[in-house]
């Protein structure tokens, strides 16, 4: 794990994380939608890019990947100033309540988070 709490591929293959990200899919609504839930954990995918793994409310296990280009926040649409220090699933706590908005047109081979939204309470509803 790195300093921002990061794990590594490493990490999963001492047993370090006893998480197993099979579990965890993609999302594969297309459309604007919104995921409500509990982040578990954040990696290094092997392309540079930060894989974070989300425990939805509805029981689902999703992951969603974030890349250096966007300092590895979100994509606003419409387009408008990222607060990195704020935004970035870099220094995301797991364990944060979370809510994402998601975008993903039928031929993207990937869906792009929109927004990223923290939740001040402890509950979900």
């Amino acid at each position: 794990m790195n300093i921002d709490g990061i794990y590594n591929e490493s990490d999963f293959k001492k047993g370090i994380v006893d998480i197993d990200r099979k579990e965890y899919l993609f999302p594969d609504e297309i459309g604007l939608f919104k995921i409500v839930g509990e982040t578990v954990c954040r990696y290094w995918g092997k392309k540079g890019n930060i894989i974070l793994l989300v425990d939805t409310i509805e029981g689902r296990k999703l992951k969603f990947s974030f890349w250096s280009n966007t300092k590895y926040c979100c994509e606003p649409v419409p387009k408008r100033e990222v607060d990195v220090a704020k935004e970035s699933v870099r220094f995301l706590p797991d364990r944060s309540k979370i809510t994402l908005i998601c975008e993903r047109t039928s031929n993207a081979k990937f869906t792009r988070i929109r927004d990223i939204l923290l939740s001040t309470t402890s509950s979900q509803s």
